[in-house]
C-alpha cells in the first residue's frame, strides 16, 4: 500500500531584510583618529610639565595634582574635555592654542578609515560626533584630509554643551529627523558609544581595535561596518 504524500514543508529559511540606515555616525578619537600619542602628551605630559615649570615644583608632584584634578571633574562633565578650562583652572600662562598646534604632528588617521569611508559614503549620510572641542576637532579632521567624507561634524561639548548622554542622542535624532532605527553609531567607548545609544534603540557597533572583546556588535576594524548594513 502506498503512503500518501504529506504536505510538503517549506524548509527554506526566510531571509531577514537588511535595515537601510540613513545616517552612520562615528566617534572621532580611537575610532577614526589615533589619539593615543596626541592625547597622552597633551593631557598627561604637557599640562603637568607647564604646571611644574610655572609653580617651580617637581614634575612628579605636578602630575599628581593635575591627575587628581581631572579625576574630581570626571568624564561626565563637559569641562573635562576643555583645554581652556584647565589652563584657566591651573592659571597656566602658556597659550593653550599654541600647545595644541605644536602637537599636531602626533595626530594620525587609522589605516582602515579611508577605505571604509569611501564605500559607506556612497549610500549613507556620514557624520562625526565627538567629545573633542572644536580646536581639537579642526586639527584632527584635517589630518590626512578626512573632513570631506562627512556631511556634518559635531563637537558635542562645544556645539551642544553636552556629553554623549541620552539627552544628546535624543537631540541628535531630532536634528537628523531620523528614528532610532535609521541611525547606526560606531565608536570605541563602551558607555558613551554603545550602552547609551542602544538604550534609545539606536543600533551601535563597539569598535575594539585591541581584539579582546567578543559579541555580535563588536567589530575589530572599520572594514567590518559593512557586514552590519
Amino acid at each position: 500500500m502506498r503512503k500518501r504524500a504529506g504536505k510538503k514543508t517549506d524548509t527554506v529559511a526566510r531571509k531577514t531584510p537588511r535595515v537601510r540606515y540613513k545616517v552612520i555616525s562615528f566617534d572621532l578619537d580611537g575610532t577614526l583618529v589615533d589619539d593615543s600619542r596626541f592625547g597622552r602628551v597633551f593631557w598627561y605630559e604637557e599640562i603637568p610639565r607647564l604646571y611644574a615649570a610655572q609653580y617651580h615644583i617637581p614634575l612628579e608632584e605636578a602630575t599628581l595634582i593635575v591627575l587628581d584634578s581631572y579625576k574630581k571633574v570626571g568624564h561626565f562633565d563637559i569641562n573635562w574635555y576643555r583645554p581652556h578650562y584647565w589652563f584657566g583652572k591651573f592659571r597656566l600662562e602658556e597659550d593653550w592654542r599654541k600647545v595644541i598646534h605644536d602637537l599636531r604632528h602626533d595626530v594620525r588617521v587609522y589605516n582602515d578609515v579611508k577605505p571604509a569611508l569611501v564605500g559607506l559614503k556612497r549610500k549613507h549620510k556620514l557624520i562625526i560626533i565627538t567629545h573633542s572641542t572644536r580646536e581639537f576637532v579642526q586639527l584632527k579632521i584635517e589630518a590626512e584630509s578626512i573632513k570631506g567624507y562627512f556631511d556634518e561634524v559635531h563637537s558635542v561639548i562645544d556645539d551642544h554643551l553636552m556629553v554623549k548622554s541620552k539627552e544628546f542622542f535624543q537631540h541628535l535624532l531630532g536634528m537628523l529627523r531620523c528614528t532610532p532605527g535609521e541611525v547606526l553609531h560606531v565608536g570605541d567607548d563602551e558607555t558613551f558609544d554603545y550602552d547609551i545609544p542602544r538604550s534609545l534603540g539606536i543600533r551601535a557597533l563597539l569598535l575594539d581595535r585591541s581584539r579582546t572583546k567578543r559579541g555580535k556588535d563588536i567589530i575589530y576594524s572599520l572594514a567590518d561596518v559593512k557586514k552590519h548594513l
